[in-house]
């Protein structure tokens, strides 16, 4: 995959230009650096990158009330949410909370059920050539490769537990650095869902953006979720993280010991 068509998330169907154009502008920075690197003069570029690093490391927690949620969804009036498809209300209508929420096998559901649990501490590491965030609830690891020549053909899942388990639910996530922002592109999801009070569903076809950056002392993130099969228009939640005053400890729950079977 070259480097122009990294990020291009111009997914049929929607017809965004607005957000379409976003992406591509966020694209810029990775693809100078790759063409830097193609040509030989990775030493000029590196330090940019390196330098518009936001400052993640640490132990963080989702700030109480700092989350825009989920938007209502189903069908509603124009302007008045956002709308399923036909193949995204059967799936969220058939959803059963005692029998098709991965959490209750401790499995993760997806990123948006991980970032949005209150209480729970989250670790950032970043490094060189990755960035590694520590999940508190199921012991999760997710590595996130940067600077990546697109996504390989062989998906892989980001995330892994304590046991070494590997998770589908939350996909393969590549990242980069730009404008005091680190962005994280996901792809490869198993199906799944986003929240599982309500059963708001995920395809495989689910692309997200995460976007952090720093706001005073918190750290904020905005996530768009690009899902055609089962929304109707990309749509962004948003959160914030403050400093955690505890370290992320062993929550002790996996697919192995899980006592709801």
């Amino acid at each position: 995959m070259g480097a122009s068509a990294l990020l291009n998330l111009e997914i049929k169907g929607y017809g965004d230009k607005v957000f379409t154009d976003k992406i591509k502008k966020m694209s810029i920075t990775l693809v100078s650096w790759l063409r830097a690197f193609q040509s030989g003069i990775l030493f000029f570029i590196l330090p940019l990158a390196l330098s518009a690093a936001p400052d993640l490391d640490g132990t963080w927690m989702l700030a109480s009330g700092s989350s825009s949620g989920f938007p209502l969804f189903g069908v509603a009036p124009e302007g008045q949410g956002l709308l399923y498809t036909d193949e995204g209300q059967a799936r969220q209508q058939s959803y059963d909370f005692l029998v098709d929420d991965p959490s209750l096998l401790c499995v993760p559901a997806s990123l948006g059920r991980m970032w949005g649990n209150p209480g729970s501490p989250i670790e950032f590491r970043l490094y060189e050539d990755r960035v590694i965030i520590r999940y508190e609830l199921f012991d999760l690891i997710r590595t996130i490769k940067l600077n990546q020549d697109g996504h390989p053909l062989d998906l892989a899942p980001s995330v892994v537990n304590v046991d070494g388990q590997r998770f589908e639910t939350m996909g393969h996530s590549i990242g980069w650095y730009e404008e005091e922002m680190l962005l994280v592109e996901t792809i490869g999801y198993a199906d799944s869902y986003l929240t599982t009070s309500v059963g708001i569903p995920q395809s495989q076809a689910m692309r997200t953006l995460e976007r952090f950056f720093r706001v005073g002392e918190q750290v904020a993130l905005e996530i768009t979720f690009i899902d055609p099969i089962i929304f109707q228009a990309p749509f962004t939640v948003s959160y914030r993280l403050n400093p955690s005053r505890f370290e992320v400890a062993e929550y002790g729950c996996t697919p192995e010991n899980a006592s709801y079977r």
